[in-house]
Parts: structure tokens; sequence; C-alpha cells
């Protein structure tokens, strides 16, 4: 069961993907989350406070996602990997969070703090990147950088996949997953 904050990300989460998200109205979000409009309120000061919930609801999954069954003990390049492999997977298995994600990710409703904050990944990405900047693995760029590069491998093979241009098989989630290290690697 549902709680009605959860009903009321769905439906957020749900009409800024069929809408876009300057499309969607509050009284819309009540409608579709079958909650009244003080409800919302009780839990959201305001559709921007709502709006930023969801954001870091999906930059949790995502993060979460991406440390799934991470080997911590394996080498840096194959965790790299697998970190690609999570995350390619959990985006195709859910392409809705996945388009949703990506367009909150780049709007001016999200607050530096929620869209800066840490929900895990970033911190093993970085855990990562200084271990292998260390031992002369990757490419002596700004971490930032280098972690821009590698999420960009990731993200531009899951928006082929998702406009139908390419169709990510367990290989090439694998091969993509290594171009994306490939792409950082000395």
């Amino acid at each position: 069961m549902t709680t009605k904050r959860t009903d009321i990300l769905l439906a957020t989460r749900d009409l800024v993907f069929e809408q876009g998200l300057q499309s969607v109205a509050m009284s819309q979000i009540s409608q579709r989350g079958g909650v009244g409009m003080g409800t919302i309120y009780n839990y959201f000061a305001n559709k921007e406070t709502l709006v930023n919930a969801l954001f870091a609801q999906l930059a949790q999954d995502h993060s979460d996602a991406g440390q799934l069954n991470l080997n911590t003990t394996a080498d840096v390049k194959e965790q790299f990997i697998q970190i690609g492999v999570n995350l390619l997977t959990f985006g195709i298995s859910d392409t809705r969070n996945t388009i949703v994600y990506d367009q909150l990710s780049n709007s001016p409703y999200i607050q530096r703090e929620v869209r800066m904050k840490d929900y895990g990944l970033d911190g093993t990405l970085y855990r990562l990147l200084v271990d292998a900047k260390r031992h002369n693995h990757i490419k002596n760029l700004p971490f930032d950088l280098l972690a821009h590069i590698y999420y960009g491998c990731i993200n531009g093979a899951l928006r082929a996949h998702i406009a139908g241009k390419t169709m990510l098989s367990p290989q090439l989630i694998q091969q993509s997953a290594l171009v994306s290290w490939d792409s950082i690697k000395r």
C-alpha cells in the first residue's frame, strides 16, 4: 500500500512525463494522485518543493541502482563497468523514471543544494576516481569533468535506446559500460 506522499510524487512524475514540468498544475496532481489539494500542501509547501522532492527521490533511486551489488573489492575498472551496467539496466527497466529524472536534472526548478547532494553514487564514483587517478589509470582531468564524460557515455546510450535508435541487449549494455570506462581511462 502506498502513502499519500508517494501517491502525490507518482502523480507528479507521471504528469511531468506526459506533459512536461511547466504544463503541470497542482490541481492536476491532486486529481491524478486521488488526494485533496490540502493534502498536497500538508506534504509540500508549493510546486517547487514538490518537484524538488520528486527529483531527490529519483536521484536516490538512480544512486541505489548504480551501486546495486557493487563489488567494492574488485579492481577500479570492473567497478566502473558494473556501475555502468547497473545504470543502463535500471534506466531501461523504468524509462518513465529515467526520462523524468533527465528532464528534472536540467530544470531551473531544482534547487542547487538538492541537485548537488550526494545520494551515495557520487561519493562512490569520487572514491573510484581518486583511486584510479592515484594509480594513473585515468586521464589527468578534473574529477567533475571525468564524471561528466563517464556519465555522458552512459546517458547517450540510454537516450539512444529510449528513442528507439538502438536496442540495448545485455551484450550492448556491457559494451556500452566498457566504452564509458574507455572514455576516461589512460
